[in-house]
């Protein structure tokens, strides 16, 4: 690995055992990595394949690689969804962005099923949104 800043480098972590990938973008690759590192050795990655395999395999199991390099953050932010896209759960610890509507979808669903309708407009999909909307729509009596 070189030890220069890449701008707005795509890189893919691999786990050599499975062939399992883990993508992302950074503007530093060795920042990253060792980044990554100390939060898995932790067991504190947010994406539990992830952590769950490099627990199981061990982080010499594991290999960092930069796949392209862009001229922009935003260039780098659609390679990489385009890449996550492409290879799907079969090879990549994260969800395509269809996976990730569809996900929305059915929690959004579920959501409503046990509290009523509710108004999701404005609300960003991320961990903890059901907290928001209970608290926003005053529903937090209805919780189980």
């Amino acid at each position: 690995m070189t030890t220069k800043k890449n701008n707005n480098c795509v890189y893919k972590i691999t786990c050599k055992e499975t062939g399992h990938n883990f993508m992302s973008y950074t503007s530093n690759i060795e920042k990253a990595w060792a980044r990554l590192r100390r939060v898995l050795r932790k067991g504190e990655h947010e994406n539990p394949r992830f952590q769950g395999e490099w627990d199981k395999y061990g982080e010499a199991c594991f290999g960092i690689e930069v796949v392209s390099n862009h001229s922009t953050k935003q260039a780098a932010q659609k390679k990489v969804q385009r890449l996550i896209d492409e290879d799907g759960l079969e090879t990549c610890y994260q969800l395509s962005a269809k996976m990730k509507k569809e996900n929305r979808e059915l929690d959004i669903e579920m959501f409503e099923a046990q509290f009523g309708p509710c108004d999701i407009s404005g609300i960003d999909y991320y961990p903890g949104w059901q907290q928001k909307l209970i608290r926003d729509n005053d529903l937090a009596g209805f919780k189980d």
